[in-house]
């Protein structure tokens, strides 16, 4: 079943929806295993429903963990290269689906000069079940045939192979059962995880953030003896019937195994009770004490080693009894209404709070009723002593009153007390919002006690604070205030605080800047206006110019230790051509608007900054009087608004004009966005105030470019087809990760035998990535000078790759 897509700048992709089909697609033709080579860094309702369905039919999930961490640094053992700044470690989480629970998560490292296994530089952590071989791997390739790459992606097949070699041998494993013998047979590698300052803060993360249960093992997949347990309550709850079994790989009892092991209960992941138990003859049978008291409970139990006595086992599937809060009941049924409705929702659970999402993602505890003013859908559920409720569904349909004519579809801003779209994962939101307007400002305030509280619920997932308006009043200013023990207790926990309003919303980390003291409170302010001076009259103004400030204390935050993510929503109405959209900064000293980045979808954009200023989204309308009818217009004018491409002058852009090594430098720096190079250049022929100099600087560093010698560089000679094919590679490498992902099979030229032996390897992969093209003849023409046309399509056919 295909699920990649094409979207309106004829770009390969993959929507989360098209994954979600192709899960149910494979769950419900049987498949055993499902390997995911993919991620995403958000949630998706529609993914994980497909993934619960794919597992409730017994289907073992492989997936990756991701690659957008940076472990190690420039010249260390087994650093990567990547596009961002390599001057510092940082780590990021387990991406989706691999975070997800019962999904066996896959890392990735790589081996050092001795031989020794460390965690991969690009792998991400936080939920690891097991790892594999991460670099050097050789696969299949996108583009066909065989490559050696490098990435969790490459790690993840291998062990859906064991997965399926375990199913293939015993029918009966359950995708639990699967996934404890990955996790508990990996053999666990003898090197401590990183630790240090991560981005101004301290971490030291545990063995298993990094690593799981260890390196897969195919052979201790087999040969460990496997616990089964079965568990039976006793009526009155104070204690369960437990049988565990000691199997082999196929199901067969071990009658000659006599151990010691540990049976656990876990009560709501509050407390736990461990009893040390002996096998004999392969089983033990006895009573478990449950010691059940609440009105709702969520007990576990399950078996597993006893740690440093006796053998090693792959422990069992977890049994599970729960009493559950009953789920929220609407007073209104869902349907169609004419007019707002107010909607009242209600557990039959005393002292259950409950709480709603309209997105999946963000959730907010409901103290109140809800006005319903527009078509929404929203899910609830209640929640008391950390036990969740099932979740209940509900959808309405607001007609247009006769005399108000109200309505309107979507549910951005639909409810009073609710929430919007838009934003992250993570939960529960902020409740006692602790709002109040004064004319067009909107102040927020958190109660402090309940921010604390829900730090600890979201065990260093994301909470929101909502900072939508309450009324109809437009909000230019809004102002958010936390408390510095708020702030602490999120760094402790590793929590980031996303505040989302009606139109931007903002991911902070908890590591993005330190404070002094718990008493140094935090306040974010955020003011609009339509006010855009140095805007260019060919910019196009879709959004608000967002000015953002950050405080500590009387401190103002000038730059972050770790990337804020910024989402803004834009009037799409006013965008004609969403490939010219992103969004852009206001450089006040310099008076002009550059470039930042983002892609425009859906009336939203979403970029990581690494300090706050001045921000708009804007469609970039510059074009050149020359390029009018020329073949390259769409990509020169595209390339423009990135502000990569620039004109000879302000109305001329010279497309049949010979490119300059020193040229194409710059452009390739400024399409990678490269991070600052050395002061000092060997190249004699390159003045020190050349225009191009930092340009080439940082492309030098980078190694996508060289001299003609050791000495020089021949900036004003033009560029040549394989010596812009090298360069090339050099940037798909930089920015990819691995030059050994590429494609080797190159198309046959006519006269392959002309291109220099330096440059037959980079002419060969450009061209089967379609980076570079032949002529009509099959030949290629490698002495030929590029023009800057010509230059500019190649690179923005490098960004659509890097982009993917």
């Amino acid at each position: 079943m295909k699920v990649g897509k094409k979207d309106a700048n004829n770009k390969d992709y993959i929507p989360s929806s098209a994954v979600a089909q192709g899960i149910r697609w494979a769950a419900d033709n049987k498949v055993d295993v499902i390997n995911i080579s993919l991620g995403m860094p958000q949630n998706s309702q529609m993914l994980k429903e497909a993934v619960d369905y794919a597992l409730s039919r017994n289907v073992v999930i492989v997936a990756a963990a991701g690659n957008e961490s940076n472990h190690w640094l420039f010249g260390e053992p087994v650093d990567f290269p990547t596009r961002e700044d390599n001057s510092y470690r940082r780590f990021a989480w387990t991406v989706y689906p691999a975070r997800y629970e019962g999904v066996v998560s896959v890392g990735s490292v790589s081996r050092l000069a001795n031989n020794a296994l460390t965690i991969s530089d690009f792998s991400n952590i936080g939920k690891i079940t097991t790892v594999a071989q991460g670099t050097g791997v050789y696969s299949t390739a996108l583009s066909g045939g065989y490559a050696s790459g490098a990435g969790t992606s490459y790690s993840s097949p291998m062990v859906a192979g064991l997965a399926a070699l375990l199913k293939a041998q015993n029918k009966n494993l359950s995708s639990q059962d699967v996934h404890h013998i990955l996790y508990d047979s990996s053999q666990k590698l003898d090197v401590p995880p990183i630790s240090g300052y991560y981005l101004g803060t301290y971490y030291a993360p545990k063995y298993q953030d990094y690593y799981g249960g260890g390196l897969m093992n195919g052979k201790r997949a087999f040969t460990m003896p496997r616990l089964r347990m079965t568990a039976e309550p006793e009526p009155d709850g104070r204690q369960a019937n437990v049988t565990v079994k000691a199997l082999d790989d196929k199901g067969a009892l071990l009658r000659n195994l006599s151990s010691e092991i540990t049976v656990t209960v876990n009560h709501e992941d509050r407390y736990k009770q461990n009893k040390t138990v002996s096998l004999v003859n392969g089983e033990w049978s006895g009573p478990v004490e449950l010691s059940v008291t609440d009105d709702v409970y969520d007990i576990t139990i399950q078996a597993n080693d006893a740690s440093g006595r006796g053998n090693e086992f792959i422990e069992s599937g977890v049994a599970k009894f729960s009493k559950l809060p009953d789920r929220p009941k609407a007073s209104i049924a869902s349907g169609t209404y004419t007019g707002p409705q107010t909607v009242t929702l209600s557990s039959a659970t005393p002292g259950a709070a409950i709480y709603i999402t309209y997105d999946g993602l963000n959730s907010i505890e409901l103290e109140g009723p809800l006005t319903i003013s527009s078509n929404t859908k929203f899910y609830a559920a209640a929640m008391k002593n950390g036990v969740w409720s099932e979740t209940a569904e509900y959808a309405y349909t607001i007609q247009p009153a006769p005399a108000s004519g109200g309505g309107g579809g979507g549910n951005s801003g639909c409810c009073a007390g609710g929430g919007g779209g838009g934003g992250w994962g993570g939960a529960p939101a902020a409740s006692g919002d602790g709002k109040s307007e004064s004319g067009s400002v909107l102040s927020v305030k958190p109660d402090k006690a309940k921010l604390l509280e829900q730090l600890a619920a979201a065990k260093g997932a994301p909470v929101t604070i909502d900072a939508g308006a309450r009324s109809d009043s437009p909000v230019k200013q809004i102002i958010v205030e936390l408390p510095g023990e708020v702030w602490f207790k999120a760094a402790e926990t590793g929590s980031a605080f996303v505040v989302r309003s009606d139109q931007a919303s903002l991911n902070i980390p908890s590591d993005a800047f330190a404070i002094e003291s718990a008493a140094t409170p935090v306040k974010l302010t955020v003011t609009m206006s339509q006010e855009a001076p140095g805007k260019p009259s060919y910019a196009g103004l879709a959004s608000p110019v967002f000015d953002f400030t950050l405080q500590a204390g009387d401190r103002t935050i000038e730059a972050f230790d770790k990337n804020v993510t910024v989402l803004l929503r834009y009037d799409s109405a006013k965008i004609g051509d969403a490939a010219k959209t992103g969004v852009y900064v206001y450089n006040a000293p310099a008076g002009r608007w550059e470039y930042v980045g983002g892609k425009a979808e859906n009336g939203a954009i979403q970029v990581r900054l690494s300090h706050f200023s001045s921000y708009a989204v804007m469609e970039w309308n510059r074009t050149f009087d020359d390029i009018a009818a020329h073949w390259a217009k769409a990509t020169i004018e595209r390339m423009a608004a990135k502000q990569i491409a620039d004109g000879m002058t302000e109305t001329a852009f010279a497309p049949e004009a010979t490119m300059t090594r020193a040229q194409f430098a710059a452009l390739l720096t400024r399409t990678l966005k490269l991070p600052t190079g050395a002061k000092e250049l060997p190249f004699k022929d390159v003045s020190p105030d050349a225009w191009y100099r930092e340009a080439l600087a940082q492309a030098l560093a980078a190694k996508l470019v060289s001299g003609v010698s050791d000495t020089a560089f021949a900036p004003e000679a033009p560029v040549t087809r394989e010596q812009m094919a090298l360069m090339l590679m050099n940037a798909y490498g930089y920015a990819q990760g691995a030059e050994s992902q590429l494609p080797p099979n190159a198309p046959a030229f006519t006269d392959r035998e002309a291109v220099s032996d330096w440059a037959k390897d980079s002419v060969g992969r450009a061209a089967g990535l379609g980076l570079l093209e032949g002529n009509p003849d099959g030949s290629f023409e490698p002495q030929r000078q590029a023009t800057r046309a010509q230059a500019v399509t190649v690179l923005n056919r490098l960004l659509d790759h890097t982009e993917k």
